[in-house]
C-alpha cells in the first residue's frame, strides 16, 4: 500500500519476506530527496527520488523483485 503521508521518522523501510529496502530522507542543494538503499546480488544499490510516494512505490517493487530471486 502506498501512503500519501510522509513519516515523521527516518529511515523507514519496506519488507517483503526476507527482502528489505530502506528509505532515507535528506537534502540536496536545499531540496528534500528520498533515497532507497538495498542489496542486489551482494552489492549495495541506491536510488534517489524527489517525492516520498515515488520512493515508496519503487521500494515496494524492488522488495518484490528481491524476494523473487
Amino acid at each position: 500500500m502506498v501512503s500519501s503521508e510522509i513519516p515523521r521518522t527516518f529511515p523507514g523501510g519496506i519488507k517483503r519476506g526476507f527482502a528489505s529496502v530502506q528509505i532515507y530522507r535528506g537534502e540536496v542543494k536545499g531540496r528534500t530527496r528520498f533515497t532507497l538503499s538495498y542489496n542486489s546480488n551482494g552489492v549495495r544499490q541506491r536510488r534517489s527520488f524527489s517525492t516520498y510516494q515515488r520512493a515508496q512505490v519503487a521500494a515496494i517493487l524492488q522488495a518484490k523483485a528481491i524476494k523473487q530471486r
